[in-house]
């Protein structure tokens, strides 16, 4: 009775012994941190920097997360680029200021160029995430090519008479109409 009793103790020490070390090795909780901000990430969750008038703009993030603000666009459709990556680092692109709804856009891994292409809401705003995928510190370029815009309409065509020589270009899919 005094071996089993012995032995179901040590049963049990041994038990509880491995069961702390499977423990042990589960603490460790892996989270994104969206609000707090290093010495060299730039704007944050609640005050994005609002980079309208830098285009292009130079960059960083430290760790986490840097945020930004294109604001008063009047397009409805944009491309973003993030490019010249010291490292990897993603480019999220959102349509609301809490930066809860996330526009598409395939992150490419490593430190290629990457490109989204978003839509503006009603208020005109874009909002832009870049997120530091390795840890260091990463420089980079945000950057919007200039967007081409159909000109005129069918029923009101640009009247350029009084332009001439005029010079313009056409969007790829679009279609500009003059009357001269």
């Amino acid at each position: 009775m005094f071996g089993k009793r012995l032995r179901n103790r040590w049963i049990l020490i041994v038990g509880l012994m491995i069961a702390g070390l499977v423990l042990a090795g589960c603490e460790e909780e892996v989270t994104e941190d969206t609000t707090s901000v290093s010495d060299s990430n730039e704007g944050t969750l609640l005050a994005p920097t609002d980079i309208t008038a830098l285009m292009p703009y130079n960059g960083s993030v430290s760790s986490g997360s840097s945020y930004y603000l294109i604001s008063g666009v009047a397009l409805t459709a944009v491309t973003v680029n993030l490019t010249a990556l010291t490292a990897d680092a993603d480019l999220r692109l959102y349509s609301d200021a809490t930066f809860t709804t996330q526009l598409p856009c395939t992150p490419l891994p490593f430190t290629a160029s990457e490109s989204c292409l978003a839509a503006y809401n009603s208020s005109g705003n874009l909002y832009i995430r870049v997120v530091n995928i390795e840890g260091g510190a990463i420089t980079f370029k945000l950057d919007i090519p200039v967007v081409l815009a159909d000109e005129g309409s069918l029923g009101a065509p640009l009247d350029i008479t009084a332009s001439l020589p005029y010079s313009a270009q056409v969007s790829a899919v679009g279609i500009s109409y003059y009357l001269l």
